[in-house]
């Protein structure tokens, strides 16, 4: 039988094991909470997603194309959530005056309403992270900032807005530097959803 993390052997010999098979027990949390919010709403868990990443996000990326990138999903996927979103009357398409191919999407005020109450669905995760002690939440963001850097550059996951990927961000005399900001950060400081984020040019 080939090796697993899910194999609770492995999990006893291996550290590495036992942090990914509990990181897929955290991801069930997030998964729970979007179906219960799913049930409540009878909208899916996708649906919901781009309502709250809407609700969030600067117009320049209501775009389907950014969607699905962001989301890691075909242009067809999420185009069918928006059409249904569209005849729930949570969403609206906006023309694009320069391009009438061209559309992007906004939240209607029932939309935003939905959203805004969707976006609330994390809190009991947030309760408990607000537990932790700061220097323990220094410790656990840094650690997780890593490894969606080192999964960004693997494949694994959608470019994210976040520091590393960032034409703002550098490093100046071995401490991480934004040049938008103008300021030296500290690990707890860098981002990971970033407004200003402007990807780097390869």
């Amino acid at each position: 039988m080939m090796s697993s993390p899910f194999d609770p052997i492995q999990q006893e010999n291996n550290l590495d094991a036992k942090i990914t098979f509990t990181l897929d027990r955290i991801s069930l949390v997030f998964k729970s909470m979007q179906l219960e919010q799913s049930k409540k709403t009878n909208l899916s868990p996708i649906q919901l997603q781009i309502l709250v990443f809407l609700l969030y996000h600067s117009p320049e990326m209501h775009r389907v194309s950014y969607l699905a990138q962001e989301f890691n999903l075909t242009k067809a996927t999420i185009s069918d959530s928006v059409k249904a979103l569209i005849q729930k009357g949570l969403i609206r398409k906006v023309s694009d005056p320069s391009d009438s191919r061209s559309f992007s999407l906004n939240l209607t005020s029932k939309g935003k309403d939905q959203a805004q109450d969707a976006a609330q669905m994390a809190n009991p995760m947030a309760k408990v992270i607000g537990k932790y002690t700061r220097d323990q939440k220094e410790i656990f963001y840094g650690i997780l900032f890593k490894t969606i850097k080192d999964l960004q550059a693997s494949g694994l996951i959608p470019m994210q807005r976040m520091c590393f990927s960032c034409a703002s961000y550098q490093i100046r005399n071995g401490e991480h530097y934004c040049d938008l900001l103008k300021r030296v950060l500290q690990e707890r400081h860098l981002r990971i959803d970033c407004k200003e984020h402007e990807a780097k040019q390869t």
